[in-house]
């Protein structure tokens, strides 16, 4: 939350007079910088940054983001966007027709004003191009693309892979493909007839099994007390030890990278392999 307020140090000399907007969820570890505004008679903000020595940029910005991966999202006072390093420094002058969201890892997720979305560097540089979705876990996963150098994209309902070069490693023909874990993702095609099979891929690109019949990987288990009962929590399983629990027709068992059954499905619940 942002609340009217200033700064003091460990001696209680005053940082900054209580007459800013601190977001302290914004702080940022690695610079220690710290996003705050300041409204003036109009009722408008300017925003800015400190650190524990004070303010070290001036409140210039009509919106200042958190800093992430040594860069911030700032839109200055004519609505131009941009990213800035630590001295306030313009690193990628952002087109007004795109919505950023926080550096990691050097790679950023942006959306066009059409919803399309993108992936620049550090540079500025669109690294893959625009399409309905990339990633699967929300707004801002790019763990995919950081980890493995590949991600989920999905283009007129279908889903692709692609690298961080751009290139697609697998074209649009998935009806769904989910995020990498352990090392493996998993993907499902529909043929003409409506039937739906399952299969399993590497973090190479590298389809490791195909034409599996389709078997859970999630399941809920009652973990917590609400003031009504017993809440079930969620759980997805992955691979790990060169194993995963799936489930098929209810009955619990694992399978290997290859979609063979080494643990038969008579279990009502398996876990996660852990050291053997």
């Amino acid at each position: 939350d942002i609340w009217n307020s200033g700064m003091f140090d460990l001696k209680g000399n005053q940082i900054l007079p209580c007459e800013y907007s601190i977001s302290y969820t914004e702080y940022d570890v690695d610079t220690g910088l710290i996003p705050i505004r300041k409204q003036d008679e109009s009722g408008s903000y300017t925003y800015g940054y400190a650190d524990k020595t004070g303010i070290v940029i001036p409140l210039t910005y009509s919106f200042a983001d958190g800093f992430s991966d040594g860069l911030a999202y700032i839109r200055d006072v004519d609505g131009n966007q941009a990213y800035i390093d630590t001295s306030g420094n313009v690193v990628i002058s952002l087109a007004n027709d795109l919505g950023p969201s926080p550096f990691l890892d050097g790679f950023s997720k942006v959306r066009k004003s059409d919803n399309k979305v993108g992936v620049i560097d550090r540079t500025g540089a669109v690294v893959i191009p625009f399409y309905d979705n990339i990633g699967v876990y929300n707004d801002y996963d790019l763990s995919d693309l950081r980890q493995y150098g590949l991600t989920a994209v999905r283009d007129d309902g279908k889903w692709g892979l692609i690298n961080s070069n751009g290139e697609l490693i697998f074209d649009f023909i998935f009806t769904s493909l989910t995020r990498f874990r352990g090392g493996y993702a998993f993907f499902t095609e529909t043929d003409q007839d409506g039937n739906m099979t399952m299969g399993i891929m590497n973090q190479y690109g590298e389809i490791t099994a195909r034409g599996l019949p389709p078997f859970e990987t999630r399941y809920e288990l009652m973990t917590g007390v609400s003031m009504t009962g017993e809440k079930p929590q969620s759980y997805t399983t992955y691979f790990s030890d060169g194993l995963m629990s799936v489930s098929v027709d209810g009955k619990w068992g694992a399978i290997n990278p290859f979609g063979e059954v080494v643990v038969d499905m008579l279990y009502d619940y398996c876990f996660y392999y852990q050291d053997g």
